[in-house]
């Protein structure tokens, strides 16, 4: 891989070696550069704000304070997300 975040060729890869389309993806991401590289890829973001402000985090698909708030469930055979987003609108 030559480039970094923001580029989206990380999480294209990733995505063609577990044989996944990207839009099928999620990625969990904790900067703004890893969300634009997530969004870019065209994968489902999830940002998690342990290291910026919420608001630095709102180009991500969905924003939680931390992973604890997120539930996982299967469901007709996708996995589906469940918890509390948090309000970034500013």
């Amino acid at each position: 891989m030559s480039q970094g975040k923001p580029d989206p060729q990380g999480y294209l890869l990733a995505a063609q070696r577990l044989g996944v389309a990207p839009s099928q993806a999620l990625v969990i991401e904790d900067a703004p550069a890893g969300i634009h590289a997530g969004r870019a890829a065209g994968a489902t973001v999830l940002a998690v704000a342990t290291s910026h402000a919420a608001q630095e985090l709102s180009d991500a698909d969905f924003v939680v304070q931390n992973l604890e708030q997120v539930q996982v469930h299967r469901q007709d055979g996708h996995l589906v997300l469940r918890g509390k987003a948090l309000d970034v609108s500013g």
